[in-house]
């Protein structure tokens, strides 16, 4: 709480961000309502200063929220508040650090894990499907960006409620560029699982209420 002096953040948010790496600290933080206060604290430094002008303590406090991420909990704190999905998509939109917006991402990677949540998080933001599919669309985005953008991706394709938007011819061509890059990365992996998933799903489902595919089970 003593961090809405913005002098002494960046010295909070050091020490946050080493204690966030033991799993006990977390778990403490997070019934302590640590992860409640730093998006608060996410949401003032957003209204309050240009993110371009202390972006330092702003990636320290992008961290020390990740961090918090290492716990299932926390992404059931994150949807019990109605602030904190549509506060980490704002930030993703207007963010130009790549090491802040991959770890923004990576929040919502984490958060489409378990059917639970999946659900829960496409029910009010169907448009995170488009917000990821930006970053591959761009020519030239950074390789930690496209593999954490990927990654969420895959978690997202994951499910048959996917295949309205995959299905697009532009978006499998999109996702097919990565893939026949040259060279090895993270990421091609991440967008042929994606391609995988998708063919998959648009096979099976051709038909809507019934799948018409022999070779695999219904679903």
């Amino acid at each position: 709480r003593q961090m809405c002096i913005r002098d002494s953040a960046g010295t909070y948010l050091s020490i946050l961000d080493v204690a966030l790496i033991n799993e006990q600290n977390i778990d403490q933080g997070l019934t302590l309502g640590i992860l409640g206060e730093l998006l608060e604290y996410m949401e003032f430094f957003k209204s309050s200063y240009d993110l371009n002008q202390c972006l330092g303590e702003f990636k320290l406090l992008v961290r020390c929220v990740t961090g918090c991420f290492r716990s299932t909990r926390a992404v059931d704190i994150l949807l019990e508040s109605n602030k904190g999905i549509p506060l980490i998509i704002s930030l993703i939109e207007s963010v130009g650090d790549d090491e802040a917006l991959a770890n923004l991402i990576k929040i919502l990677r984490v958060s489409l894990r378990s059917d639970k949540q999946y659900d829960q998080i496409l029910d009010k933001y169907p448009h995170i499907f488009n917000l990821l599919m930006n970053f591959v669309s761009i020519e030239g985005c950074s390789a930690i960006v496209l593999e954490e953008a990927t990654a969420a991706l895959r978690n997202y394709t994951r499910k048959p409620y996917s295949l309205d938007v995959i299905k697009d011819a532009t978006v499998l061509g999109q996702l097919y560029r990565l893939v026949t890059e040259k060279g090895a990365s993270k990421y091609k992996e991440f967008s042929v699982a994606v391609l995988k998933l998708s063919l998959i799903h648009i096979c099976r489902c051709r038909r809507y209420a019934v799948c018409r595919s022999r070779w695999s089970p219904y679903h």
